[in-house]
């Protein structure tokens, strides 16, 4: 019974101690450098509206909006970003919309550190 006692007396500590230092020296999360607004700021003026011409009369036009931005880890977020495509018509030297286009949402990934915007 003593034996067992003073066993326990001398190992209690060495296990608290290892414990308390594996649970101290975990890593703390990653803090993200900017704000989600700051991010798809930096997103649309990254993606510019685009022009894609079919015949020198017909072309559709792309724009580009995100929406919400969400960090994922270590510098690198998830960007949705509404596309809208809309068709133009060249009417007496304007480019005139028609109804058909459409509307979808895409996913980027933005980095913090390099400024890299991927498609996903």
């Amino acid at each position: 019974m003593k034996r067992r006692i003073v066993w326990s007396i001398i190992l209690v500590p060495f296990i608290v101690i290892g414990l308390v230092f594996t649970i101290g020296c975990e890593e703390p999360e990653p803090t993200p450098k900017m704000t989600a607004p700051e991010v798809c700021q930096y997103v649309n003026q990254a993606l510019r509206n685009e022009y894609i011409s079919y015949s020198p009369t017909t072309r559709y036009e792309v724009r580009y909006t995100a929406l919400s931005a969400v960090y994922q880890l270590e510098g690198r977020w998830l960007v949705n970003v509404k596309v809208v495509s809309e068709q133009q018509k060249l009417r007496d030297g304007q480019w005139v919309g028609t109804s058909a286009g459409g509307i979808v949402t895409q996913q980027y990934y933005f980095s913090e550190t390099t400024g890299a915007l991927t498609k996903r």
